[in-house]
């Protein structure tokens, strides 16, 4: 920029000269300055925001909990718990979340699922009353899980001890208790 100028006025020296050159000096230091700047914090840039993240959740983890020791069953327990402010920004953002998400999923329930619509438990004759109800035709295979589950019964019964899978009888005699199943029966 001032290049021309300086090949024209070469000749002249002084003060103004001197500042001319010292202005054009100190604007290819700013953005010799600048650039440099700017490659240093492009290389380190994951160490940079490393460091930023450690410290941001040094502060947050300072806001938001708070450690308390309580006594359960003679054994002193230490356990974190949210601060009053945290649990108030929690409440108040956690309800708005909660239905953005659900709104979000879109499940499709299956055709042929052995649902009692009726009840809503599970019920093996839910695919056949199903079929009956659209008219399709129904055959002997969309008894078999009916009928296998009874012939089971039957095979098991006319052994020392039947396992039933509903009131968990083992063959042992001993009532085993299956949880997963107590939620399905009604």
């Amino acid at each position: 920029m001032f290049y021309d100028y300086f090949i024209a006025y070469s000749d002249c020296t002084g003060l103004l000269v001197f500042f001319l050159e010292l202005v054009e000096f100190l604007t290819f230091l700013n953005v010799a300055l600048t650039f440099s700047g700017l490659l240093v914090t492009f290389l380190y840039r994951k160490r940079i925001l490393r460091a930023f993240a450690r410290l941001l959740m040094r502060g947050v983890w300072d806001f938001a909990f708070v450690e308390t020791e309580s006594e359960e069953n003679g054994v002193a327990v230490r356990r974190l718990a949210l601060t009053k402010n945290a649990a108030a920004v929690a409440s108040s953002v956690a309800p708005v979340l909660l239905q953005t998400t659900l709104k979000s999923i879109k499940m499709k329930q299956g055709v042929n699922l052995p649902i009692n619509p009726a009840t809503g438990q599970l019920d093996f004759m839910a695919p056949v009353l199903m079929k009956v109800a659209a008219g399709k035709k129904v055959g002997v295979e969309d008894f078999l899980p009916l009928i296998m589950e009874k012939a089971m019964q039957l095979l098991g019964g006319l052994g020392k001890g039947a396992y039933h899978p509903r009131t968990g009888s083992s063959p042992s005699g001993q009532s085993t208790e299956n949880p997963f199943l107590k939620e399905l029966t009604p």
